[in-house]
């Protein structure tokens, strides 16, 4: 609960119940208060831990090395460092200072590691803006595009209205859509595993809120779209992933120019597929 006139957390808390109690409550609550009590001093603890170090250390840059985001997206070190490029080419349409949009996307998933997150997952983001706030020298804008770049988390949520936050909550969802496009991750009708939907709809209602224009898929050919910029961090120039040498390689291929079907060797003695078109339709950029 929080004090009406503070605005600040009260030493009370609230519990319902579907009994009616005989002492009116009283052991229910006192259950609740040492079950929560415990919770706090939990908090007390871990939260010590991590206000001893910088929100940025090697170990917890190991570590995030360590995490895997997708077997085939590697870790979540690699999308930190293709969110962190891609938020670079974003600074050029939404007026955010580039310096500070590398300085928070290095520091935007650094809190995933801490005890605190660790024990309360709820509180990603809320924990990395906190750590960052009390390490001297960072900017108020860094530390609050560590907890922004997650939202809009559903309708009813905010959007952020930062420069640096909404450049990286843009280039944090965009990587997402594009990455899981790419390798056939797409939502159904009756799944959406990696909130891809949720993603989309974020990355449009920043897009109008803060009346940002960015070339998303529109000539996509030209080489300014945002989607190529996407695709680039796992092209093989950039290195970028573990697709390095898969995915680069298939979309230089594919956006070249139509895609042909292998005609069935006549050696072959695997049965002869449906008939299908000459060419299909890139899976990347729509072009045939």
């Amino acid at each position: 609960m929080r004090d009406p006139k503070t605005k600040g957390l009260a030493p009370h808390f609230v519990v319902v119940a579907n009994i009616e109690a005989k002492d009116g409550g009283k052991a229910i609550a006192a259950g609740n208060a040492r079950v929560l009590s415990a919770r706090l001093n939990d908090a007390q603890f871990f939260w010590k831990v991590d206000t001893a170090t910088p929100l940025y250390t090697e170990e917890r840059k190991a570590k995030l090395e360590k995490i895997v985001f997708h077997q085939k997206l590697g870790s979540v070190w690699d999308k930190v460092e293709r969110v962190k490029a891609l938020a670079e080419e974003l600074c050029a349409v939404t007026g955010a200072d580039p310096k500070l949009v590398r300085e928070a996307a290095s520091l935007c998933k650094m809190d995933l590691v801490t005890e605190t997150v660790g024990e309360f997952p709820e509180l990603q983001g809320q924990v990395g803006r906190q750590l960052s706030a009390l390490t001297k020298g960072n900017h108020e804008s860094v530390a609050a595009a560590i907890e922004d770049h997650y939202r809009p988390l559903g309708p009813n949520d905010r959007v952020p209205t930062d420069k640096v936050a909404l450049t990286l909550a843009l280039a944090d969802k965009l990587d997402s859509l594009v990455g899981f496009w790419a390798i056939d991750e797409k939502p159904t009708g009756s799944s959406d595993p990696y909130a891809l939907r949720r993603a989309a709809l974020g990355f449009v209602r920043i897009l109008l809120t803060n009346n940002v224009r960015v070339q998303v898929g529109a000539g996509a050919h030209v080489g300014n779209s945002a989607i190529i910029h996407a695709l680039s961090a796992y092209s093989v120039e950039k290195g970028g992933g573990p697709l390095r040498g898969g995915l680069g390689q298939q979309r230089r291929a594919v956006c070249a120019g139509p895609v042909r079907l292998p005609r069935r060797s006549p050696e072959s003695s695997a049965p002869r597929p449906r008939q299908a078109p000459r060419s299909r339709r890139c899976s990347l950029c729509a072009r045939r």
